[in-house]
This record gives structure tokens, C-alpha cells and sequence, in this order.
């Protein structure tokens, strides 16, 4: 999905089987904006949290030597 925003601020209009949702006046423009920022930012962070969590988790993995035997 973060790919796929920041791709469309790039690329422009693109052509597809989907409709395009255009905006009809400037106030729904800049809210389209605006959620689309929005939702960057919480994809983004996502992404980052996932990272972080596959990172703690892997250090919180015990050694065989630090496991007791019984």
C-alpha cells in the first residue's frame, strides 16, 4: 500500500481497470491529499514497528547454553 501512494504521487494519473477517484473542487482535493499523507505516515510506521518487533524478538531467543538442562 506505501508503494502503491507514493508511486501515485509520482507517476500521476494512471489508466487501469479500477476507477479513479478525481477529485470535483479544491477542498476534496486537498483532503484526498491530505488522507493519503495520513495513511504514509501509518504504513510507514507500521513497517517499522513490524522491524523493530522481529528484532526484539530475535534477541529474546535463548542460547542453547543458557538453557537449563533437566
Amino acid at each position: 500500500m506505501l508503494l502503491s501512494s507514493v508511486g501515485s504521487h509520482y507517476e500521476g494519473e494512471r489508466a487501469g481497470p479500477l476507477p479513479i477517484l478525481k477529485p470535483s473542487n479544491e477542498t476534496q482535493a486537498l483532503t484526498m491529499k491530505a488522507t493519503g499523507i495520513v495513511l504514509d505516515f501509518f504504513f510507514a510506521y507500521l513497517i517499522f514497528r513490524g522491524i523493530r518487533e522481529g528484532l526484539s524478538r530475535r534477541e529474546n531467543i535463548k542460547s542453547p547454553e543458557t538453557i537449563p538442562s533437566g
